[in-house]
């Protein structure tokens, strides 16, 4: 049988994989839960580490934020949550308890361990009394009163925003097989391919989702020390291998500030919908190992043009 676009694809258009928006108090607490313990865990060292190393205050917190965010996302999805924005909210409330734990241990640390305030309304108070004089200096400069209150709101929004961020997009980066009862895998990583040219980079999003895959089905094999190439991700299902997702990146290779390799990927098609004929052939191309041994556009894998 020709590998037509028609053939490939169907010819009808095709969607791109959104969650369901399912998700069940069993999940929520999972994501509550792993979130919270980080929290928990992590503001003792983030604690310790503003109040003896000032210079942290700038950086640590995209860090501590991340991590609480990480392990809710984890959380929500041990517990099969499909949906970012609850996960988003997940995040917002992990983060709020990193804050409140961050102050606790950052107190107990600043006092000398004389400090040990749980009340929130307690812990205000302490600030309050520490904002005129300030908590720290750096390069010369302490600052105190309302500069000093911004500083703590910035890094309040900082943290729970990294975890709010950070927990939703790892949600929404997810596939989940409704009918099977759970997420996904990444099948296959095909690549590197040969890059696609700038006029194809702008079509590309449409002609697959029209059922035309013949470009991506003519990408050759190039090698894995090119500065730019194209790479194929297929995920799906590995009990039923029913519907199948395409994610289609141009990875662009370069060096850093310090000479070293740096990756870009960027998401030229993200999770399309694909059926079975399609993932077969697309997986085809993994099978080759030189230009050689890659079918001409229009071909079946293992077969003649029809």
């Amino acid at each position: 049988m020709a590998l037509e676009p028609e053939a490939i694809g169907g010819g009808s258009a095709r969607s791109h994989y959104r969650h369901s928006g399912e998700f069940g108090v069993s999940g929520v607490l999972m994501g509550l839960a792993g979130g919270a313990a980080t929290a928990a865990i992590l503001a003792i060292p983030y604690s310790y580490a503003a109040v003896y190393i000032p210079i942290a205050f700038f950086i640590v917190p995209f860090v501590f934020g991340g991590a609480v965010g990480y392990v809710t996302a984890l959380g929500a999805k041990h517990g099969k949550v499909r949906n970012a924005a609850v996960v988003l909210l997940l995040g917002i409330v992990a983060g709020a308890v990193a804050e409140y734990a961050g102050w606790v241990f950052w107190i107990l640390a600043f006092s000398r361990h004389e400090l040990f305030v749980l009340n929130p309304l307690a812990i205000l108070d302490v600030m309050q009394s520490i904002a005129p004089k300030g908590a720290w200096s750096l390069r010369g400069f302490t600052p105190t009163g309302a500069v000093l209150w911004g500083l703590w709101a910035l890094e309040a929004v900082v943290l729970m925003g990294t975890s709010a961020m950070v927990a939703a997009g790892m949600n929404r980066s997810l596939v989940f097989c409704e009918q099977c009862r759970k997420w996904c895998e990444r099948i296959k990583r095909i690549g590197p391919l040969a890059a696609l040219d700038r006029s194809l980079l702008r079509t590309l999003a449409s002609r697959l989702e029209k059922g035309d895959f013949s470009a991506l089905l003519a990408l050759k094999k190039v090698s894995p020390t090119s500065k730019s190439y194209t790479a194929i991700e297929i995920l799906g299902c590995d009990s039923c291998r029913g519907q199948s997702y395409l994610t289609v990146k141009s990875v662009t290779v370069g060096k850093d500030e310090d000479g070293d390799r740096e990756k870009n990927e960027t998401d030229v098609v993200d999770r399309l919908a694909i059926g079975a004929d399609v993932r077969d052939q697309l997986m085809a191309l993994s099978a080759a190992t030189s230009v050689a041994d890659l079918p001409p556009a229009g071909t079946p894998a293992g077969g003649r043009k029809g």
